[in-house]
């Protein structure tokens, strides 16, 4: 499995088909802004997701991962372990000293377990509110 960086001009159609595909929200190109990473084997890509990072505390969240609907689960599974070994090398050189991990699916979060994440709060649900920015005052 190879990774390469996500590219809003090049991925982000992509990454909204994928969203449509399995009836999630759609979210606006600027949210995709942090370090991403598509992994993909030939020209088939199977999976995006991003790193955002806090740099003041050493804390960096991996979240928003998304799979090819038509990626079989052999190859969503080596997609994962991809992104999340660049992702911890990434964060690694980054002097990050926490890596989260944000799951909608339980499959997932078991693959996570597996590469060494520790689950936190059983029962922790991720929410989300969506913003309007407001203009800068003058």
């Amino acid at each position: 499995m190879n990774i390469r960086l996500y590219s809003n001009e090049n991925d982000y159609q992509m990454v909204c088909d994928w969203w449509t595909k399995r009836s999630m929200p759609i979210l606006g190109s600027r949210v995709l802004q942090a370090v991403g990473y598509v992994a993909h084997e030939g020209d088939k890509d199977i999976a995006c997701a991003w790193l955002y990072m806090d740099y003041a505390s050493g804390v960096c969240w991996l979240n928003l991962f998304i799979t090819n609907p038509e990626a079989p689960i052999s190859q969503v599974i080596k997609a994962h372990d991809a992104i999340v070994n660049a992702f911890k090398l990434f964060a690694e050189i980054e002097q990050c000293v926490i890596m989260l991990a944000f799951y909608e699916r339980p499959s997932l979060a078991r693959l996570a377990v597996k590469q060494g994440f520790q689950v936190n709060h059983e029962h922790t649900t991720q929410l989300f509110m969506p913003l309007t920015p407001k203009e800068e005052a003058a």
